[in-house]
């Protein structure tokens, strides 16, 4: 008993040691981290961090040491094919290699963060954490904020795309003949083919729904706890344990859906990231009549 005891005590110093308390019940609680978690210095100094507001915010007031992402920039760039080369110096400017440890935050909605987060973890970064509740859980508790630019070195990086995080028009095609999941992240209406302005109306055939912003509490911007994402992903009809291809309209609100899959221990996600607009566009896509009800 006395030697399970101090089993016991061992291992939960070992835990407590790397500073990070387990987030919640998630099935992977270290993706998530929280806001007092990153103000202690010991953890702060693990990591850099990523601020993807507008530029405007961060320089108001940010996250002691957190360096900015212009993240409409990435997006757009990621959207235009951007070669690799240009990639690796855009990333290398922060000063981060494949093993750095990532914090990412945004305002608190998590749209931009995740999205930074996914492309990231597409590039072949390792350990990539989203901040939960964003620069507002950071407000909220009265956290230190900087209004400085940190100076980092910027590195050479030589990316590694991780194919198996993204699918294209023939991914998503094999997927339906396959019978996967197929999730749109996009809004009721969207998903119904009300106030679109694409080519097509609608939504990609057999897709199941799943909003977006249902993930998140409106009240402390942070992820809903994991039960309550257990009853939104079985009401949806969305089994973790089974691959899915998530899919917005531009790969934004789609990153939000792959990342609360992944914290609830999916395996096997990847992003649409060219999602319904490029998919409404094609001729050899099938996509369900707008009347379509969720």
């Amino acid at each position: 008993m006395v030697r399970l005891k101090l089993s016991l005590a061992s291992s939960l110093a070992v835990l407590f040691s790397t500073g990070l308390a387990m987030a919640g019940n998630y099935p992977e609680p270290d993706r998530l981290v929280e806001a007092g978690e990153l103000a202690k210095p010991a953890v702060a100094k693990r990591f850099r961090v990523l601020d993807t507001r507008t530029k405007e915010k961060y320089l108001a007031g940010h996250v002691p040491g957190a360096l900015w992402v212009d993240h409409d920039a990435w997006s757009k760039a990621f959207a235009a094919g951007t070669p690799l080369a240009d990639w690796g110096q855009t990333v290398g400017e922060l000063g981060i290699k494949h093993s750095t440890p990532l914090i990412i935050y945004d305002d608190g909605w998590a749209r931009n963060a995740a999205h930074v987060w996914w492309l990231l973890r597409y590039w072949g970064f390792e350990d990539v954490r989203l901040l939960n509740g964003g620069w507002h859980a950071w407000l909220s508790q009265g956290l230190p904020q900087d209004r400085t630019m940190p100076q980092v070195k910027a590195l050479r990086l030589k990316l590694r795309p991780i194919p198996a995080r993204l699918a294209g028009k023939e991914q998503v095609l094999g997927a339906l003949k396959n019978h996967e999941q197929i999730i749109d992240a996009r809004s009721v209406a969207e998903f119904r083919g009300e106030g679109q302005t694409d080519k097509r109306k609608g939504a990609i055939a057999n897709a199941k729904h799943l909003e977006w912003s249902a993930a998140i509490d409106p009240q402390t911007l942070r992820f809903r706890p994991a039960e309550d994402l257990t009853r939104l992903l079985s009401a949806a009809g969305i089994d973790p344990a089974r691959p899915a291809i998530v899919y917005s309209r531009a790969g934004e609100r789609s990153a939000v859906v792959v990342f609360t899959l992944e914290v609830m221990g999916a395996k096997n996600v990847r992003s649409c990231t060219g999602g319904w607009e490029k998919w409404s566009t094609a001729l050899d896509t099938p996509a369900a009549p707008e009347t379509k009800k969720n």
